[in-house]
């Protein structure tokens, strides 16, 4: 379904499909190299692994952008220094303590490469960790608690030797320079894919959607105030609506387009707009299967949301 391949100078590595992948479609479902709770376990858990393991984990991708910015060696060192007591050995010799000097490069490994499983922890993966960003990906990564994997699900149909992608950034309808500037801070690199590129006619449409969203926004919060005294639910739903428009006309989708779904749902039931109501459910709920199967507890979840909205209506249960 997948290759790993050379994806551009710029990029490294990247995912291919080596076939058309219908929207969906679950392409990845993969177990941890390894997991913490906090940055302060990583070296321990990267010295348990097995040789293979730790290979695999070293040689995933770590910006020198990253490093130089959110790490300082003597952070790095105090880690390390404490696992080793914590293990007990503390007197190893001068040569156990040179491991002390590559905890810089795996602590900014696991930096560049983690995924939250939602529930405080962490979690590094060899074959998702190669899968490239882009503002307007094709796929969408989620952990799956019931199956202990976090699943990897086309949001679109996916063509032959097109490269997959994920976002690396929770989707707020950002702009392209706030975009851009998380990306940099965060992971080392700039994005180049159509909706960041000032040249692209569709980039350009993105921004400009994006921009009058932002404006009715400001608009919306004006109205409401402070205080949340001019809060209308009507308002609101128009402002939902128009969100989700953006999106599809973006060609976003996902969990975070799925939500806006739901909550326009809640609001046109208390409406009484019940047709809107089920259709807006409907939408949403779509929407999360797609991105992350029938089996996720997480869309069971939501599937029950949508009943009580929608008064148990059977087409809930797309």
């Amino acid at each position: 379904m997948y290759r790993i391949g050379h994806a551009g100078p710029t990029k490294g590595l990247g995912v291919f499909a080596s076939r058309c992948i219908p929207r969906g479609t679950c392409i990845m479902a993969e177990t941890p190299l390894l997991s913490v709770r906090s940055e302060s376990e990583v070296f321990a858990a990267v010295r348990g692994l097995n040789n293979d393991a730790r290979s695999r984990f070293l040689s995933l991708s770590s910006s020198v952008i990253l490093r130089s910015l959110v790490l300082g060696w003597s952070e790095a060192a105090w880690h390390a220094f404490r696992a080793l007591i914590t293990e007990g050995t503390a007197q190893s010799p001068p040569s156990r303590w040179r491991s002390i000097i590559d905890h810089p490069n795996i602590l900014n490994v696991f930096r560049n490469n983690n995924f939250d499983l939602g529930d405080g922890r962490q979690a590094v993966f060899d074959k998702v960790s190669r899968i490239n960003h882009s503002c307007i990906p094709n796929a969408q990564g989620n952990f799956n608690a019931a199956l202990g994997r976090f699943t990897i699900y086309a949001v679109r149909q996916i063509e032959r030797e097109e490269e997959v992608t994920l976002s690396y950034l929770a989707e707020t309808a950002a702009l392209r320079d706030a975009r851009q500037a998380r990306l940099i801070d965060h992971y080392g690199f700039l994005c180049g894919c159509f909706a960041c590129d000032a040249n692209d006619q569709r980039g350009r449409k993105v921004e400009e959607g994006r921009r009058r969203m932002h404006e009715r926004l400001r608009e919306f919060a004006d109205v409401v105030g402070s205080d949340g005294s001019g809060h209308s639910q009507q308002t609101e739903l128009e402002v939902m609506w128009k969100l989700v428009k953006m999106y599809e006309a973006e060609g976003v989708a996902g969990r975070e387009v799925a939500t806006i779904c739901l909550r326009a749902a809640e609001l046109a039931a208390k409406a009484g707009k019940r047709a809107d109501a089920l259709a807006m459910a409907e939408k949403g709920l779509r929407m999360e299967k797609d991105c992350l199967g029938a089996d996720s507890p997480m869309y069971g979840a939501s599937v029950e949301r949508a009943r009580s909205i929608t008064n148990g209506h059977d087409a809930c249960a797309v």
